[in-house]
């Protein structure tokens, strides 16, 4: 059973058209560079214009091979 508060994965990418989950995928790609270089989730988030939410759920699912 999911924990409180999560959602599942949607596989077809949650409704996004097939330009929209491409930018996405670019976005992530982005931060996971960014990542490496050691940048907080605060710095890539302004920078790339996404929550900082979002960039610490990328980060989570790299770091778990997501």
């Amino acid at each position: 059973m999911p924990r409180r508060g999560c959602r599942p994965t949607d596989p077809q990418g949650g409704g996004l058209t097939a330009e929209r989950q491409e930018f996405r995928g670019r976005l992530r790609l982005e931060a996971a560079e960014r990542f490496g270089r050691g940048e907080t989730n605060a710095v890539i988030a302004r920078h790339l214009r996404v929550s900082v939410r979002s960039v610490q759920r990328w980060r989570w699912g790299l770091g778990r091979g997501l």
